[in-house]
């Protein structure tokens, strides 16, 4: 997504953010081969992203761009509490993604693929794009990592437990937090967490 941060009166500075992108950008950056799997709009912003994964060394060869449909924005701006965000991801080029639109082929031939729960809960198409796409690894011997990474303002809590439980005896890798696992398993200890994500599955936590 395409990121604005107030610098101060009416004035924002663009960027470029998103969990998946961070780590596909640090990951390039140590030397991996990475590949990003989203849709874009046919837009300024879209071309703003591409062009930032190529100069990162992040193949983007499987991104769609959809002409009908803008890529995703969003805020931050100052808060009491730290920053507040502010998303438009509604109706965005990669909250419209359906099964059909993956390469199947090249999630197959990847070593790692690497989701979030934000991609989990943006929107209904998106979600069963997200786990088609873990079924696809996962029939392929292909590694899954997932990264909780809860936003209850995109969905309430009973249904993202229920959708990242069902993934997990699929997922080899769980990023959490324990601001994350109170709400996901009720559990606040990281050895706690950690059994907790490895008795349903998942190797490393």
């Amino acid at each position: 997504m395409v990121e604005f941060v107030h610098q101060g009166g009416g004035l924002y500075r663009r960027g470029v953010g998103g969990d998946t992108s961070n780590a596909a950008i640090a990951a390039a950056r140590q030397g991996a081969r990475v590949g990003f799997l989203t849709a874009l709009g046919a837009d300024r912003f879209g071309d703003s992203i591409m062009d930032l994964w190529r100069a990162e060394g992040v193949d983007a060869a499987h991104v769609r761009r959809n002409a009908d449909a803008p890529t995703g924005i969003y805020f931050i701006d100052p808060d009491p509490e730290g920053r507040f965000f502010t998303y438009y991801r509604a109706g965005s080029a990669a909250s419209l993604m359906r099964p059909d639109d993956l390469p199947a082929d090249a999630i197959r031939a990847t070593r790692c693929l690497h989701l979030s729960g934000i991609t989990l809960a943006v929107s209904p198409d998106l979600r069963d794009t997200a786990l088609a796409a873990i079924d696809l690894a996962a029939q392929a011997g292909v590694s899954v990592s997932l990264d909780t990474n809860l936003r209850l303002k995109l969905w309430d809590a009973e249904t993202a437990r229920r959708v990242i439980d069902g993934t997990l005896e699929r997922v080899r890798i769980v990023v959490t937090s324990i601001e994350d696992s109170l709400h996901l398993t009720g559990l606040g200890e990281p050895e706690a967490i950690g059994e907790f994500y490895r008795r349903r599955g998942p190797e490393i936590v």
